[in-house]
């Protein structure tokens, strides 16, 4: 903020210089030599308009407008498929909620974070090849258009906590396993741009390349760990411009809910029946998935499973009830991209 300082007991004539403006006093006020230059230099109350680009840290003391960040859990947490992976045989497996992994190579697990991130994922025990995590973020329309227009440009932010002094690779992914992924191109090499005790922020900004319309339904995110070394990430962003903003917490349900969108783990079910007759059960999902899921991980064993089919919003189970007349079972509903 800039401060004005006038001179005391002025004289008619006497001039006073802040920032390159000259004001005048004519006896009874202040006026400055040149208004233009003066509103080209102050922000009016009323009636103004500012251009270009704006970094606010924040808006009256409070985070900046909602829904900026494209990235689902960036902030890691939500984990309804467990908080600990170890490495096996899955190439591309999820671990925290939206998080996919290369789970050959690495363990990947839940750690506590700093300051105002609670949790972070944890890449360790690298034995051999590419340990990442990815995302893919699901387009608003695959037809015409998406929220990545080409020539849009898109800033990638994250914390991490790792045992060496390189800056990290930060990318988005377009090769054979996305053949659907909108590309991207890097605008400069990646920044870091904040630290707090051992953690390093970073960043990267892209521009959505020109695309066939309608061959893409996913953006990919790719953040590569470092080989041989615990890697910790938290803060996740992806928004648009072309500066980093303060990370935006969501509220909790806000984020489980669109999580539910893609994974939801079910506790055992209890479905009313008949002795010894075939019943049928619709079972409403929420949220709606945004597309008919998997059912994966069925457990329990009261009654008898026929068959199971699914919608965005509903299972509809077929079962025979066991002799207390009652049937249940416990699932997974998987709908990721």
């Amino acid at each position: 903020m800039t401060v004005l300082n006038f001179p005391a007991n002025p004289s008619v004539g006497e001039q006073y210089n802040a920032n390159g403006i000259i004001y005048t006093w004519n006896g009874s006020a202040w006026t400055a030599s040149d208004s233009d230059d003066l509103d080209d230099r102050f922000v009016q109350l009323n009636g103004d308009t500012m251009t270009g680009n704006l970094t606010v840290p924040s808006l009256n003391s409070g985070p900046l407008s909602g829904y900026r960040n494209a990235i689902i859990n960036g902030d890691f947490r939500v984990w309804q498929r467990g908080t600990s992976f170890p490495k096996d045989s899955s190439t591309h497996k999820y671990s925290a909620d939206r998080w996919e992994a290369n789970g050959t190579v690495a363990d990947f697990s839940k750690a506590a974070a700093f300051g105002g991130f609670d949790w972070a994922i944890v890449v360790s025990n690298v034995t051999s090849g590419a340990a990442y995590i990815v995302q893919h973020i699901e387009l608003d329309a695959v037809a015409d258009s998406c929220q990545f227009a080409p020539g849009s440009t898109w800033t990638l932010s994250y914390w991490m906590r790792d045992n060496t002094s390189g800056a990290p690779s930060i990318d988005f992914r377009g090769d054979a396993n996305g053949a659907n992924q909108l590309l991207w191109t890097a605008v400069g090499a990646v920044q870091q741009i904040e630290t707090t005790g051992v953690w390093k922020r970073y960043s990267r900004t892209f521009t959505a390349a020109t695309y066939a319309q309608g061959q893409h339904d996913r953006a990919t995110v790719y953040i590569p760990a470092s080989s041989g070394a615990n890697t910790l990430f938290t803060g996740v962003q992806l928004e648009p411009g072309p500066v980093a903003t303060p990370f935006e917490h969501r509220p909790i349900g806000t984020e489980l809910a669109l999580c539910q969108r893609y994974f939801q783990t079910c506790p055992s079910q209890y479905f009313p029946g008949v002795s010894a007759k075939q019943t049928r059960w619709e079972q409403k999902i929420t949220p709606a998935m945004r597309a008919d899921p998997s059912v994966d991980n069925i457990g329990g064993a009261v009654g008898t499973l026929v068959s199971v089919v699914t919608r965005t919003g509903s299972v509809q189970w077929s079962y025979t009830p066991d002799s207390s007349n009652l049937f249940s079972r416990s699932f997974d509903l998987d709908a990721e991209l």
